[in-house]
């Protein structure tokens, strides 16, 4: 048996993640508002979920928490898992917030109703997003070595809060090693941008490439572990000096509207123009896979627009386009059948609109970077960006 835990940082997406790392379902533990609707509460308990109150709902709601822990301490007697995400809310911040107790409670009662001779373990997952907000990004999700607790069973027999606390503190160390932690909420934009820049002079150092997001995670986050536990505490007015030179070139980015992949490898002149008649050759796939996807893709963009908590986009629009995307392809089939009566012909214009709208997404996306490129090639501050940057990897290369 064993409870899996998996930081929070964008809402629904967080499940979907762990969901497609198992061979098999598990049950999942969510806060108990989502539950509230008789219908909804119906339905999700049919997906496998179960409700569990945070102390912000209110003590009156302690009895059915406790219910949800008898029926845990039940599915784990069976060698089954529960995924729970201990920081109990998601924020789209690269860093692990403080931990509830409340999967650790879930974890000793599982043991005290099994005579604690369950041999339960805690599986830490650490989630890594590309980007929190965008279609067709990068995850990596990294699983961490189980964690026994058995050490601390005759210690929860005495001192149930101590015991608690420090099974808390040994999952959150387990989690923070999965994952990028800034430390520093003050200086969290400052520290993000240091990882990215950081990470091309760790890569050179190690003569190693960067491939993937994979390979971004880790070279990003040699840079913030190294930041936060060495340079940080052991030369304390270096690392000021690097967030000043971090914050001076961010508030030049921010002022310019501009990212710095464009100042990192500025693109000649030659290079612009050839890139610009490779996007102009692509316009019609381009425009063909737009034009055919454009409901399914707009109708969920719009209806999120709606929604004022933007962390929650990625998953409302995941859910519309999970509905969508058969039925609106389903429609445009039997429309074809209009003109087009061959079926082989059919399958062959509905197998190419999902191609054809990935590669539209990429078109416009590597456009706008290509005017982005333009912008900054013709920009009066280039000089000046890139002076600032280059100042920033100095400082970051006498400490990496």
């Amino acid at each position: 048996p064993a409870l899996v835990v998996f930081t929070h940082q964008c809402a629904l997406m967080d499940s979907m993640m762990i969901l497609s790392l198992s061979r098999w379902q598990p049950v999942h533990i969510a806060r108990a508002d989502i539950f509230k609707p008789k219908l909804q509460r119906k339905f999700l308990f049919f997906l496998k979920m179960m409700p569990v109150y945070r102390v912000r709902d209110g003590f009156r709601n302690v009895k059915e928490t406790m219910e949800t822990f008898e029926k845990a301490a039940e599915i784990f007697r069976k060698k089954k898992f529960i995924i729970i995400a201990p920081e109990a809310n998601h924020a789209p911040k690269r860093r692990l917030r403080t931990l509830s107790k409340g999967f650790a409670r879930m974890a000793f009662l599982a043991e005290e109703k099994n005579d604690f001779q369950l041999g339960l373990k805690i599986v830490p997952v650490g989630l890594h997003y590309e980007d929190y907000y965008s279609t067709r990004i990068s995850v990596v999700s990294n699983v961490g070595e189980p964690i026994e607790f058995k050490d601390l069973l005759e210690l929860y027999k005495k001192d149930e809060q101590k015991a608690l606390l420090t099974l808390r503190d040994r999952v959150a160390e387990a989690m923070k090693k999965l994952i990028i932690h800034i430390e520093d909420l003050d200086k969290y934009e400052e520290c993000d941008l240091i990882s990215r820049v950081g990470m091309w002079i760790v890569a050179e150092k190690q003569q190693a490439k960067i491939r993937n997001e994979k390979d971004r995670f880790l070279f990003e986050k040699q840079v913030v572990d190294k930041l936060r536990d060495e340079v940080k505490s052991q030369e304390p007015q270096k690392f000021e000096q690097i967030i000043n030179a971090a914050r001076n070139y961010l508030t030049l980015l921010k002022d310019n509207k501009l990212h710095d992949f464009v100042v990192r490898k500025d693109s000649s002149f030659f290079r612009l123009v050839i890139k610009g008649v490779w996007f102009l050759v692509t316009l019609p796939i381009a425009f063909y896979g737009a034009l055919l996807n454009l409901p399914i893709y707009y109708v969920p963009k719009w209806m999120t627009s709606k929604i004022q908590e933007a962390s929650f986009h990625t998953s409302v629009r995941f859910v519309h386009y999970w509905i969508l995307y058969p039925l609106y392809y389903l429609v445009l089939f039997f429309l074809a059948g209009i003109w087009v009566k061959n079926i082989a012909w059919r399958l062959a214009f509905i197998v190419s609109l999902p191609i054809a709208g990935v590669w539209a997404i990429s078109w416009f996306r590597g456009v706008a970077k290509w005017f982005m490129k333009w912008r900054f090639r013709f920009s009066p501050y280039r000089d000046k960006l890139k002076k600032a940057r280059q100042q920033l990897v100095n400082l970051l290369k006498g400490v990496l």
